[in-house]
């Protein structure tokens, strides 16, 4: 049964149904992407996943709650960066000789996701009215499955917008994709 569910073929059908069945709840929606995400992210590691969500939180934390106090913006804007690059850093030159690294993998996309959050922080540090209303959508920007690996960083409200948009179902983008997916 867990070869059943190794096997990629078998788990995106099964999400995307999930997904398109609850298309009429965004937030449920919004959940389902954000899981399935984390999901991807510790595929074959779990403490992937736990980095990722918990790195996600601070971030989250530090504009949420920090960024609305005048003489804190910008100390939690460098602390937020210093967090990221140092945590980027570790993985990218210190870890790769440390017997740590035995036992937990390097993060797959840690580049692009290291990136990804210090373009938010720097967005909401400019433009304060960007905050997300909650840590989902905060998460769902940081870890959408679609680009967490290749991007591309783009604008966190752009994205944001997207998920706070009404999502339809087009028969002719799906066949589209379809068609994309099996010449791929």
């Amino acid at each position: 049964m867990t070869e059943l569910f190794n096997n990629w073929l078998f788990i995106f059908p099964i999400f995307f149904l999930v997904y398109w069945f609850s298309l009429r709840w965004k937030r449920i929606n919004n959940v389902l992407l954000f899981l399935f995400g984390i999901l991807i992210y510790s595929w074959g590691n779990i403490e992937r996943g736990v980095l990722l969500v918990i790195l996600t939180l601070v971030d989250f934390l530090l504009v949420k709650y920090i960024y609305p106090v005048d003489k804190y913006r910008k100390a939690a804007l460098i602390a937020g960066i210093f967090i990221n690059l140092s945590t980027w850093l570790f993985f990218k030159y210190l870890f790769i000789d440390n017997p740590l690294a035995e036992t937990f993998p390097f993060p797959i996309g840690i580049s692009f996701y290291m990136l990804r959050k210090i373009s938010y922080l720097v967005d909401n540090y400019r433009k304060p009215e960007n905050i997300p209303c909650d840590f989902i959508e905060y998460g769902l920007f940081v870890s959408f499955f679609p680009q967490i690996l290749s991007g591309p960083i783009e604008k966190p409200d752009v994205f944001l917008h997207q998920l706070r948009n009404r999502r339809t179902i087009q028969l002719q983008n799906y066949i589209d994709a379809a068609q994309l997916i099996i010449w791929g």
